[in-house]
């Protein structure tokens, strides 16, 4: 029998120790985040709505507790996993939903029976704004043995496709866009009905999520991710430096909240990278202003032409405009003689002659 193991919920410490003790024993460790179908067993720190812990439920793949991999680790050889298994009869954790509890126990024989994925016979598309949430829902329905189609095809040809769908798990603003899919009976439907059927015994009514009138926002349960959880323990492990006294991780908004002394730069610096860039421009003119009036620069010395155009005295503008343009009485005064005075002026008459 093959171990290929897939974490879930761990910090980076916990993931590392607990790759030691699969590697002891001669398993397979898968580091994706996301859900991989090779793998035949999920560990998972706590019963959850993660993409690896619901796709194994679909895909009736085991789901156990770490303590599988410590007591198997600890005796040398692989153990059996029903005591170890979520949703065993033996043990309910009241701090989380049975339902949740209960779904991997429960698809895990299902499957074994049937011989098929929790979605067998499901043809849909995913029409979802978000990348990374529309990449996990199809990697949650492929696992369950779903067929999926790329959305775009289907939205320009809703007739010739309309006999093979039956799901269209999409936003609500795009139930206007497949109406010829709804009138030929395919099931338009909010994204939480995928993880609602795995974990809902008898499985949830679909038209309870019916993409008109489902309200995403009023559901408790949150979306489907691939490493939302991961992700959190990621921040927990690299943020929380410092604890209080009381012995919680404080989170950097907290610690920015705590009283502490800061030198009057830093705090100057602080407050320059709050504000908006036009206040940041403002605030630096400002600085500049007083840094200016607080500490007045020496004088520059001017070049030598500068110097000499200071000693030469310029008329003004006042001076020029009365001086230099002469005004109408002189230009009359002054006036080009005529050609008649010219030739006048040129040829003497006869009696200037003699």
């Amino acid at each position: 029998q093959r171990y290929v193991f897939q974490l879930s919920g761990f910090s980076g410490e916990e993931k590392a120790d607990l790759a030691a003790k699969i590697h002891k024993l001669k398993g397979v460790y898968l580091q994706e985040q996301a859900y991989v179908p090779s793998c035949t067993h999920v560990v998972s720190s706590k019963p959850c709505r993660s993409e690896k812990y619901l796709a194994a439920c679909a895909a009736g793949k085991w789901i156990v507790n770490r303590e599988f991999l410590d007591d198997s680790a600890s005796s040398g050889r692989w153990l059996e996993e029903s005591s170890y298994e979520f949703g065993r009869n033996t043990v309910v954790d009241k701090a989380h939903p049975l339902t949740l509890q209960q779904a991997p126990r429960r698809w895990r024989q299902k499957v074994a029976r049937e011989t098929v994925g929790a979605f067998a016979g499901w043809c849909s598309i995913v029409v979802v704004d978000d990348q990374k949430r529309r990449a996990a829902y199809k990697r949650l329905l492929l696992s369950g043995g779903a067929t999926v189609l790329q959305a775009k095809p289907v939205a320009m040809n809703q007739t010739t496709y309309a006999p093979q769908l039956t799901h269209v798990f999409m936003d609500k603003k795009y139930n206007s866009n497949f109406r010829t899919l709804r009138r030929r009976g395919v099931l338009c439907l909010s994204p939480d009905y995928i993880a609602e059927f795995l974990l809902q015994n008898p499985p949830a009514d679909p038209a309870k999520f019916d993409v008109a009138l489902y309200d995403a926002s009023a559901s408790s349960n949150p979306p489907v991710s691939a490493s939302a959880v991961s992700k959190q323990k990621t921040r927990v492990a690299t943020d929380g430096k410092s604890q209080p006294s009381n012995g919680r991780r404080t989170s950097p908004r907290d610690r920015a909240a705590e009283p502490t002394q800061t030198p009057p730069t830093v705090e100057v610096s602080r407050v320059l990278r709050s504000v908006s860039p036009s206040q940041n421009r403002h605030s630096s003119n400002t600085r500049n202003t007083r840094s200016s009036v607080s500490k007045p620069s020496p004088a520059k010395k001017n070049s030598p032409i500068i110097q000499l155009m200071q000693k030469v005295s310029l008329p003004t503008p006042k001076k020029v405009r009365k001086g230099s343009f002469p005004t109408p009485e002189k230009l009359k005064k002054e006036s080009i003689p005529t050609p008649r005075e010219q030739r006048e002026a040129s040829c003497p008459t006869p009696e200037k002659a003699k």
